[in-house]
């Protein structure tokens, strides 16, 4: 699952991320074994507050790392990273209650607002 931290150094890391992110719809495949990096805020507006990096040996750890592990308050300022595009928090949890989402899920209901629980 986890692979990694931060990478050394005596502060936070400060990043920005462009507002862009990749919009998926039901005709896209998302390919869930490849290595993810997520950055990880608790809230909008990275750039003033610390941000924390974890590396994944597939996106469906980092997804399910992201749904499970981390308070929910930080989904918004998350960011999911694999190659060149980037997942906003709402991507994320889209493709966490996804049918296609290769993991067990946690008997809990999705963060922020979901109408209800995760499929199983």
């Amino acid at each position: 699952m986890f692979m990694g931290a931060a990478p050394s150094g005596d502060g936070p890391i400060n990043l920005v991320f462009s507002q862009s992110s990749r919009h998926l719809n039901e005709m896209d495949t998302f390919d869930y074994r490849i290595p993810a990096e997520v950055y990880a805020s608790r809230g909008r507006g990275a750039a003033k507050r610390p941000m924390t990096f974890y590396r994944f040996g597939s996106a469906a750890e980092a997804i399910q790392f992201v749904m499970e592990k981390l308070p929910v308050e930080m989904l918004h300022g998350t960011v999911m990273e694999i190659g060149e595009e980037r997942f906003i928090g709402a991507d994320i949890k889209r493709l966490y209650g996804s049918l296609d989402y290769p993991l067990e899920r946690a008997e809990t209901e999705l963060k922020a607002g979901s109408e209800g629980s995760a499929p199983s």
